[in-house]
């Protein structure tokens, strides 16, 4: 690694929670852990905060949200790659440099390990649902969860007691039961990561063809804000089969007048993450 690739790794340490969303792996440069990046679950506000490069001077970062290690709590996550092997050998490369170290000298703490389903269902099988450790749950429900358990609210309220409320939102479609939704806007709305909230009603559902891929359909919304008379485009989920979009449809028509949109603004697009039923 030379002092440019390095610098320009290092310098995505800070308000990195858009540079993040790009990629599934990332490193600790402070316990030299190597993770997927959806273990994130801390983030800490930067509004307007200084730095200092190699030689001294101080400048501003933009504003944003910086990440926080899940292992060791510091803010030193750098984002990586998509690809398992690329991203370890490119953050063993970074510590090396940093710590003008040699590779083969450099430890990596790897928490990427994979874990199969019959590992997984090993391990809680005598277990209830109130006995889940954190870890249970991520890769019980968050690694292999189906649909239908994802709609089931007792497992959303473990998710949201265990810390997860972005997974249930970013895993669902709609959320429909009364005392789950209660507990989102009530117990856990401060934990959701930047996101708006938008009470009114869909007006309109566009599917969109991806040209380069053909089996994926892009869901795109009319939403209409009626505190504010505003109508807003929303960019919906992929869903990539058939029987996916009529299960969307028919819960979207049956729901759409009446709905709390859960949004968060990417590359100037306002995402839609999750529809809640605005039934409380």
């Amino acid at each position: 690694m030379n002092k440019e690739e390095f610098e320009k790794i290092i310098g995505k340490r800070y308000a990195n929670k858009e540079e993040l969303e790009k990629v599934q792996y990332c490193g600790c440069n402070c316990c030299n852990s190597l993770f997927k990046t959806k273990l994130i679950k801390k983030w800490i506000k930067e509004d307007h905060l200084y730095i200092s490069d190699r030689k001294g001077n101080m400048k501003v970062i933009k504003e944003g949200y910086t990440a926080k290690c899940p292992y060791c709590e510091d803010d030193n996550v750098i984002p990586l790659t998509n690809e398992y092997k690329e991203s370890k050998k490119l953050l063993r490369q970074f510590l090396a440099y940093e710590c003008k170290k040699s590779e083969d000298e450099i430890i990596i703490q790897d928490h990427t390990t994979i874990i199969t389903y019959e590992e997984v269902q090993d391990r809680v099988k005598n277990k209830s649902l109130k006995d889940y450790t954190d870890e249970d749950i991520f890769d019980r429900y968050i690694g292999y969860g189906t649909e239908e358990e994802l709609n089931n609210p007792e497992i959303q309220k473990a998710l949201l007691e265990h810390g997860y409320i972005n997974e249930l939102l970013e895993m669902s479609n709609f959320i429909t039961d009364r005392q789950v939704i209660s507990d989102i806007l009530h117990k856990y709305l401060l934990k959701i990561e930047p996101t708006t909230l938008i009470f009114g009603q869909a007006t309109e559902m566009w599917v969109i063809e991806h040209l380069q891929k053909p089996k994926e359909r892009k869901l795109s919304f009319e939403f209409l804000d009626t505190d504010t008379g505003e109508k807003i485009m929303l960019e919906g989920p992929a869903l990539f089969t058939q029987e996916d979009y009529e299960k969307y449809r028919n819960q979207f028509y049956k729901y759409k007048d009446n709905l709390i949109a859960i949004v968060r603004e990417s590359n100037k697009k306002q995402k839609l993450l999750c529809f809640l039923l605005n039934n409380i």
